[in-house]
C-alpha cells in the first residue's frame, strides 16, 4: 500500500490537519516523535520510506476524515528482486498479465521502452490463456514493432465459448504474429 502524497496534503489543508497531528496519530512502537514526523513528511512527498503499514494508513485516514482508498493505492510488490526498481515493476506487471499496455489498451506499461533499450527485437510468448492474455500480448508486441511468436505447445487456451481459441489464432496471424513450437527455438 502506498500513500498518495498530493491527495493527502490537499485533504490535510482542507481539514486543518497538521503533519504533527498525523505523526501523533501513527505513533507506535519504534516510530514516535521525530521518527513519526519524518515518516509523515516522506509520505507526503511521495516517498515510501518507511513503508506505511495498513494500520498507519487507517489511522491517517481517520485523522484526516476520509476513506483509506482516498489516500492510498494498492501496489504489487516484488521482494528480493535483483536489479532495478524499474525491472521489479515490469516483472510485477507481467505477473499481473500486463505486458505492453495497461487494461485500457492506451497506457503503456514501460515494457516497450525497456525492451528497445536492451536491443530486443523478438518476443516469444507462452502461457495461459492463448485466446486472451497471450494473444493480446502478442498483438500488442506486433503493434509496438516487435516480431512476436507464440509458442503453441507451451501455451493453452481457455476456449470460452467453443471457438475462441480458433478466432484468437486467426486474429493473431492476421496481425503478423507467428505460430511456432518449442522445438523451433531449440
Amino acid at each position: 500500500m502506498k500513500l498518495r502524497g498530493e491527495k493527502l496534503k490537499a485533504l490535510c489543508e482542507a481539514n486543518g490537519v497538521s503533519r504533527q497531528d498525523l505523526a501523533r496519530a501513527i505513533e507506535r512502537t519504534g516510530m514516535k516523535g521525530d521518527r513519526a514526523l519524518s515518516a509523515v513528511n516522506n509520505w507526503m512527498v511521495g516517498k515510501d520510506h518507511p513503508r506505511a503499514r495498513a494500520e498507519d494508513v487507517r489511522r491517517i485516514a481517520q485523522t484526516v476524515g476520509c476513506e483509506v482508498k482516498d489516500i492510498a493505492r494498492f501496489v504489487s510488490m516484488v521482494r528480493f528482486h535483483r536489479g532495478s526498481e524499474r525491472k521489479a515493476k515490469l516483472l510485477a506487471d507481467l505477473v499481473r498479465g500486463k505486458t505492453f499496455l495497461e487494461a485500457d489498451k492506451k497506457t503503456p506499461t514501460g515494457l516497450t521502452g525497456y525492451l528497445r533499450q536492451k536491443g530486443i527485437k523478438n518476443c516469444y510468448l507462452a502461457g495461459l490463456a492463448t485466446d486472451f492474455c497471450v494473444g493480446w500480448s502478442a498483438i500488442d508486441a506486433r503493434a509496438a514493432g516487435f516480431k512476436a511468436c507464440v509458442i503453441e505447445d507451451a501455451s493453452r487456451g481457455i476456449n470460452h465459448g467453443g471457438t475462441g481459441l480458433q478466432a484468437a489464432w486467426k486474429e493473431m496471424i492476421s496481425k503478423g504474429v507467428k505460430r511456432i513450437q518449442s522445438s523451433d527455438i531449440a
